[in-house]
């Protein structure tokens, strides 16, 4: 899949997620979100996890109290050190939380 063909508009960001595989073997790490969307982000991270890996990722946005836990993504590529995640599934609070989270940051990206 072409990463340059977006379903969604993407936003400038650094904040921490940390990420996991599902059990058997399950890997964790930390990471950096360098830029979200409504149905995915990039991540800069030292942990290599293969294309295809399925993830979960806890979002832990600056300046905010809430976590964002996104219970299905993937890992559609990755290269020098940055994945590219595709969200398939969370709670209706963590999709709520993170439409608000998007609006917030789309409101800063364009007073910057």
């Amino acid at each position: 899949m072409d990463r340059n063909l977006r379903q969604d508009a993407s936003i400038p960001t650094l904040f921490l997620t940390k990420m996991s595989t599902p059990p058997t073997p399950r890997q964790s790490g930390e990471g950096t979100v360098l830029n979200l969307s409504r149905t995915g982000c990039m991540i800069r991270s030292d942990v290599e996890v293969p294309i295809g890996t399925d993830v979960v990722l806890h979002l832990y946005p600056d300046n905010s109290p809430v976590r964002i836990e996104i219970e299905q993504a993937s890992v559609r590529w990755s290269r020098d050190g940055r994945l590219g995640i595709q969200f398939h599934h969370a709670q209706q609070e963590d999709w709520t939380n993170l439409e608000a989270l998007m609006t917030q940051l789309g409101k800063r990206a364009v007073c910057a």
